[in-house]
Order: C-alpha cells, then structure tokens, then sequence
C-alpha cells in the first residue's frame, strides 16, 4: 500500500496505525535513508555524499534501499509506503518489482495545509506546540521554524502538486488510488481510510 498526501496531513502517523492494524511493516523513505547513513552501509555511503553536498538522493538510490527493505520481508505481510514514491518514474519503477493494490491519497486543501505548518511552534526544550490547536503556556516562549513561514510552504505545496498530479493519473488508470479527506482528528481519518479500503477484516488481507 503507498500512503501520498500534502505536507502536513499525516501521511507518516495514518502509516503507523494501519502497518498496527494489519500487522505490517511501515516503510518510511526518509527513516531508511537516515538509518542507512548511521549504520554506514554501502547505500548509506552513498546517500551520505548527496546529503553532504546538499542534493536530493536520486531516485537509483532511493529506489534501492526500498526494494532492499521490502525484499527482506516475509511473504503477505503488509508492506506500508510513506514518502514513496514522489514522482512518476518512481512510481513505474516500483510497479516493475511490485506494484502496490492499494493508493490512500489523503486530501487537505491549501488553506489548512498552510494552518497546519505556519502555527507550529517548538518550545525551549523542543516541546511541539501549535498556535491553534495546541498553544504554549502563558510564559512560555516558543519559536516557528525558518522552514514553517508561509512563503516556504507555498513553495513545498508547489513542488508536491508538480510531483503528484502525474502520480495520481497513473495510479487512478490503474483503479488502486482511493481519496480521503484529512479533515477531523486522527481517529476520523484512520477510520475513512479503513473504510476506503474494506471492511477491517478484508483489510487484513491487503499486502
């Protein structure tokens, strides 16, 4: 299953609860190349000299490491994709060694992405906190990151509305991409995805 949505609509978290529900294994891009830059593996060697240098890792590499991951798993446990794929190429290629049943997109339109991101702030101590949903104690003062002001989330939604609109054709003709929204709480929106894609029991079957 490969999980794409906006910045901000809880791709990784909505990963985490279903790889729990159906006994799978969440795949995230961004942790397995972290992991394998700590570790030091020969991909990790390799990543590390792109991440170094400031370029985004190509999609060889990326590539790579998600099929390494998802071949040393067993067989019909349910394999949870978050970050992956991005772009059209990567998605071909993923369909060439294993093309994925089931596409969640969870929808957010611009305005809430841009709530979501321009309110958060981070405490003295790295606490997470939001200016609407969860604001700091009185007293307490908490900062935004460069990378949260509106500016450079217009630019992110730019990026991710180049990258998907083509991915979201060529999922679609394949008949495996199901739209929720990701309004409402954690809970709703795990419950839409269930139930976009069977009852919890035929979830269980999904790979």
């Amino acid at each position: 299953m490969v999980l794409l949505g906006p910045p901000a609509s809880g791709k990784g978290t909505q990963a985490q609860r279903i790889a729990a529900s159906l006994g799978g294994l969440h795949i995230s891009t961004g942790y397995l190349l972290r992991q394998a830059v700590l570790m030091g593996t020969p991909l990790g060697k390799q990543v590390q000299k792109y991440v170094d240098a400031g370029d985004l890792v190509p999609d060889g590499l990326v590539l790579s490491l998600v099929r390494e991951t998802l071949a040393g798993i067993e067989d019909r446990v349910p394999a949870i994709l978050d970050g992956f794929p991005r772009t059209l190429s990567q998605a071909e290629a993923l369909d060439a060694f294993l093309p994925p049943n089931k596409v969640i997109l969870i929808e957010l339109d611009e305005g809430e992405v841009i709530r979501r991101i321009t309110g958060r702030r981070i405490g003295p101590h790295g606490e997470p906190y939001h200016v609407l949903y969860n604001p700091p104690p009185p007293g307490v003062t908490a900062t935004r990151r460069s990378d949260d002001r509106e500016e450079v989330v217009r630019e992110r939604l730019a990026v991710y509305q180049r990258q998907t609109e083509p991915l979201l054709d060529y999922y679609a003709q394949r008949k495996v991409l199901h739209r929720v929204s990701g309004l409402g709480s954690i809970g709703d929106v795990f419950r839409r995805i269930i139930s976009s894609i069977g009852s919890d029991s035929a979830a269980r079957e999904i790979e």
